[in-house]
């Protein structure tokens, strides 16, 4: 009978069969649902059945057969219709119960509990809980759920969290990463049987799971029902849940909405500025109320959210807040414009406190202003450090006018050219030109134009070896020309912006009276050492313009830490000390005071002379090298005449080293002694002296430089110091370049009245083609 069927069937038309029997297929909506057969020989007459045309019966028989098919087909789609029927009205009947258990509750996490429940009791599970997929996309999260006491009484939600459950072990893992519902009939199969999460299940006596996934946005979510046995129903049940999980979505946007609430909420609480939610009207008095202050906000101001809440932002109000700052932020809101303001507050202790504050009005999703949202920071501290900074400007510029010299930065733009970005008042004087003026010109127009290049290749220089230095005619507004010593130094900056700090100081006088002849004696001296004095001053100078700098950029920036800004305070403080110290140093060295010969030290003199020219010695890359024994004794003498003879021999090395391109260049001292005497000897590697110049080595007013640079006097006035102090000073040449002798009575021997030495001032050696003289 099967095998007729299934012919028939395949065949899709009513026919007689083999056997002797008849079959009609029955059709309900285009498709065969079954088949209708008729076969029993012994009910009829035995040719009835033939497949022979005009047999008796034949065609009666397969009408009626067709006519019975045709009421199967019809009884049948009227219970297909019932069924679907029934179970549109199921699935809308869970819908609405999910929808109402979710909107009846009080928050988030009472809605999924309430909405888990809903699916059990539809169902008839035993649990049902809410996953969601992790960020990472490969963990997943569990959130809520409800489970029946029939679990037991051991937290199986618990037991859940408690596990690593991930798309690839679990069926929820599964259901959310392919977004089909799983369902799993049987928890001991043998393709889910190891999973961590059947064997939770099978722990708590669970036999079949459904897995529903929705998701919502970029967020997957899976709704899980478990049952104790399998249910007759089970696939139905799958169709029941797929079909009702939609009427969650309201649901799961209302989590995703409450987590971010719960996000901003806690990012307003550890934010520490202070923030305020009021509302948004009134903006007139009394103004809106307050909904919403941040912990930051009780540290402030002293009050509590309970004594803030339900008042106006005006109660902080005082005095001192201007009718201004109020007026500004009133017309703002009145436009519902945002608006940032300065004023000034006052704390519940009454205490003042300058705040800066950012007001933005937020909207809801229809565009109508709801609220104000209020971020404010404390700028007291800000206010201060600006104040402070203020006073500190006006004393670095007092200082800087009061310097003896003119500073100025400069830096390279792209091509190469220098551009001055700062020139101190005192440029006025000094250049007939004002700072403004100056800072305009990028062609050094103010510079005599023999010495531009020379002034382009200082700077860079400066620029590459860390500092320079050079004298620059400087052609005044008026044509006047000046000449100008120029101290340079590099500035580092932490923002790798290369710029160079200049200072300049006007030689004029010195170098007309220089080539006149009118430095004698002690001025002779100063007029040497000046560059070595305004090289000692440039230093702290140089510190305090980069201290202040700096100062500038924390407080721009809003850098708050007073301890950090008082250390750099003092550290200007210290370099403005440091610049007295050398001040105080070069007045004692040019004070008129009796010059009575007693008991000296070479190696203070060394000492103190080194303090006075070794920086601008070595800015120039040479090497003072100094090896006095020990022991060395005290002489007769007089410190401040072995200072300026020392001061004179250093300046003259230091003229012919920087003549030399050869390396290194080095100034040597080395003293020796015997009974009566002590001897200083100064070498340095410049190569010797002309054995023309020798012989008039120490005669007044004989120079081989330069109108422009030097007197003739030097040497001459060394000799005359050595004889006043009962000493005598010699030279000659060695291997590497000149050497000279000073030679002191022993205190002891002079106290006792030794003879004093009278010998040559000069000796003649072999002698190098280097010129050499004052």
């Amino acid at each position: 009978m099967r095998r007729i069927a299934v012919a028939v069937r395949a065949a899709g038309e009513a026919q007689t069969l083999p056997g002797r029997g008849a079959g009609v297929p029955v059709v309900v909506d285009g498709s065969i649902v079954g088949v209708l057969c008729m076969f029993d020989p012994g009910m009829f007459d035995p040719g009835m059945f033939d497949p022979v045309p005009g047999g008796a019966i034949l065609e009666p028989v397969m009408a009626h057969l067709a006519d019975l098919a045709g009421l199967a087909a019809e009884r049948i789609g009227h219970q297909q219709l019932a069924c679907e029927n029934a179970q549109l009205h199921a699935v809308r009947s869970l819908r609405e119960q999910l929808m109402a258990a979710a909107a009846e509750a009080p928050d988030v996490t009472a809605a999924l509990s309430a909405a888990a429940n809903v699916f059990m009791a539809a169902t008839g599970a035993i649990s049902s809980y809410v996953f969601r997929l992790a960020n990472d996309g490969h963990h997943v999260l569990v959130l809520d759920g409800a489970r029946h006491d029939a679990l037991g009484t051991t937290h199986y939600l618990e037991s859940l969290r408690a596990i690593e459950i991930t798309v690839a072990n679990s069926p929820t893992g599964a259901a959310l990463a392919s977004g089909r519902q799983i369902r799993v009939p049987d928890l001991t199969d043998p393709a889910v049987v190891d999973q961590p999460i059947a064997r939770i299940g099978r722990r708590f006596n669970l036999t079949s799971v459904i897995v529903t996934p929705l998701s919502l946005g970029s967020q997957a979510f899976c709704f899980s029902v478990g049952f104790t046995a399998r249910p007759d129903d089970f696939d139905a049940l799958g169709d029941l849940v797929l079909g009702a999980t939609l009427a969650l979505r309201p649901l799961l946007r209302r989590l995703h909405d409450d987590e971010m609430m719960q996000l901003y909420r806690r990012a307003l609480d550890a934010s520490p500025d202070v923030a305020i939610i009021t509302e948004a009207e009134p903006v007139a008095l009394p103004g809106p109320r307050i909904v919403y202050v941040n912990p930051a906000f009780t540290r402030e101001t002293g009050y509590s959210a309970a004594e803030a809440i339900g008042q106006t932002p005006r109660m902080l109000q005082g005095a001192g807040t201007t009718a201004a700052a109020r007026s500004t932020i009133h017309k703002a809101l009145g436009a519902w414009q945002p608006v940032r303001q300065e004023l000034l507050n006052y704390r519940k202790d009454g205490t003042a406190f300058w705040l800066e504050l950012n007001i933005a009005p937020v909207a809801d999703s229809s565009g109508w202003y709801t609220h104000w949202v209020c971020v404010q920071r404390n700028t007291t501290e800000r206010r201060a450090a600006e104040a402070r900074h203020i006073e500190d400007a006006r004393e670095i510029e007092l200082l800087i006018a009061a310097m003896p010299g003119t500073l100025q930065r400069m830096r390279p733009d792209r091509r190469g050219r220098w551009r001055i970005i700062y020139s101190a008042p005192s440029m006025v004087s000094l250049s007939g030109f004002t700072p403004e003026e100056l800072v305009a010109n990028v062609n050094f127009d103010y510079v005599d134009e023999a010495d531009r290049m020379l002034m382009q290749d200082r700077l860079n220089h400066a620029l590459d070896q860390g500092q320079a230095t050079g004298e620059i005619r400087l052609r005044r507004r008026d044509g006047e020309v000046r000449i100008l010593q120029a101290r340079m130094r590099a500035n580092p900056r932490s923002d790798r912006v290369r710029e160079v700090i200049v200072i300049w100081t006007d030689v004029t006088s010195e170098r007309e009276m220089a080539a006149q002849g009118a430095l004698t004696g002690r001025l002779a001296s100063l007029g040497e050492m000046a560059s070595g004095i305004a090289h000692e001053l440039n230093q702290p100078l140089t510190a305090i313009v980069l201290l202040t700098d700096t100062l500038a950029a924390l407080m721009q920036s809003g850098y708050a830490d007073t301890a950090g800004l008082l250390d750099r305070l003092g550290r200007i403080g210290d370099q403005a000390l440091r610049a007295g110290k050398i001040i105080d140093n070069l007045r004692d060295f040019t004070r008129s005071h009796a010059r009575e010969n007693g008991t000296a030290s070479l190696a203070d003199a060394v000492e103190r002379t080194k303090g006075l020219v070794g920086a601008l010695m070595a800015t120039d890359g040479i090497h003072i090298a100094s090896d006095l024994p020990a022991d060395l004794p005290m002489v007769h003498g007089e410190v401040t005449r072995i200072e300026q003879v020392l001061v004179n021999l250093f300046s003259n090395a230091r003229d012919v080293l920087l003549q030399q391109h050869q390396h290194p260049r080095v100034v040597r001292l080395r003293g020796r002694h015997d009974a009566d005497r002590v001897q200083l000897i100064v070498s340095d590697t410049g190569g010797g002296i002309s054995p023309d110049y020798l012989a008039r080595l120490f005669d007044p007013f004989f120079t081989t430089k330069g109108p422009d640079h030097g007197t003739g006097l030097g040497l001459s006035i060394c000799r005359t110091a050595m004889r006043q102090m009962g000493g005598t000073i010699s030279a000659r040449n060695q291997a590497e370049g000149a050497e000279f002798t000073l030679t002191f009575l022993r205190a002891e021997a002079a106290a006792s009245g030794a003879p004093r030495d009278r010998g040559d001032d000069a000796e003649h050696r072999a002698a190098a083609p280097q010129d050499r003289a004052n």
